[in-house]
């Protein structure tokens, strides 16, 4: 038995030479990013996983890694053409060779990568959630909702010092309304992870208070940067929300789940300003044209009391 003995090197160089003759060639492959980093050398470390849809269970899960020497080009690549970098949470393809090394195990070594099929399987996502709250008829709920005549106090989702929300609160303190416009900020996330979830607990602390309005307002930013506002729970929030919710997401392509099923959205922060002070121009002219009516009625009394 013990001519048969490996050390665990020779073992693993074993394995390593059954790898490279098993798989010689390079291989596309999908998986989902669990994380991703940059050393200070420069290389590119992602772990992908698959998992089952209805469980969630990890089915497999790789290191995958792209060396420094490609990795500035094929992240601006995919920066170029997705609008950012590869993020957690994102499909990616990726052409690679399976390497196995002693020390390290199995290792996915990236020479190049796909960025329309992390576009189109977002953009496949987003189709299902629009289908799931169509059939659920959660589009007609907020729009359904009566509009105050004049929106005095509103509830302002968006970033502190945000460019979008010092443009909305620009316009609104230069309107000749500023004094009758009360608007009080709910700080949230805008981009990244935690954007849809900071934006529902946002929304949950104005249920807490009185207001006539919300509005949910960012400037634009990169289809990765605005995901969040096509994720289905904050559609589902946003669509079951008690008050009229106005969105003012981005730039006039932008249109988003969350735009679908608010009561009025708009194409940027300042558009849902203008609206809102409209409201008021409006009204003010009403009642300018009634004040007129009423003025012309009781001087026509007076002239006809004057003649009798």
């Amino acid at each position: 038995m013990e001519d048969e003995q490996l050390t665990l090197l020779q073992l693993q160089e074993m394995i390593g030479g059954a790898v490279k003759e098993a798989l010689p060639d390079l291989y596309w492959v999908s998986g989902e990013v669990s994380q991703i980093s940059i050393n200070s050398s420069g290389h590119c470390y992602i772990e992908l996983v698959q998992t089952d849809v209805s469980s969630g269970r990890v089915l497999a899960k790789a290191r995958a890694i792209i060396w420094r020497g490609r990795a500035e080009a094929l992240l601006a690549y995919f920066r170029e053409s997705a609008g950012s970098n590869p993020q957690k949470g994102m499909k990616m393809l990726l052409n690679v060779a399976v390497e196995y090394s002693a020390a390290w195990g199995l290792s996915l070594i990236v020479y190049d990568l796909d960025p329309r099929f992390t576009l189109g399987d977002i953009e496949k996502e987003r189709q299902k959630t629009i289908r799931k709250l169509e059939e659920q008829g959660m589009f007609e709920l907020n729009s359904s909702l009566e509009l105050p005549l004049l929106p005095f106090r509103i509830a302002v989702v968006s970033a502190e010092g945000a460019a979008g929300y010092g443009d909305f609160l620009k316009h609104i303190r230069q309107s000749r309304w500023a004094g009758s416009i009360a608007c009080t900020l709910f700080a949230a996330p805008m981009q990244g992870e935690a954007c849809a979830a900071g934006i529902i607990d946002a929304l949950s602390q104005v249920e807490e208070d009185e207001y006539d309005i919300a509005v949910i307002i960012r400037g634009g930013g990169s289809d990765m940067d605005l995901k969040p506002y096509d994720d289905y729970e904050l559609a589902l929030n946003v669509a079951q929300f008690p008050l009229p919710v106005f969105t003012g997401i981005g730039h006039d392509r932008d249109y988003h789940v969350i735009d679908m099923v608010a009561h009025s959205w708009f194409k940027t922060p300042t558009a849902v300003a203008d609206f809102l002070i409209g409201m008021f121009e409006n009204q003010w002219e009403r009642l300018a044209e009634l004040g007129a009516r009423v003025s012309e009625a009781i001087a026509g009394r007076v002239n006809a009391q004057l003649w009798n």
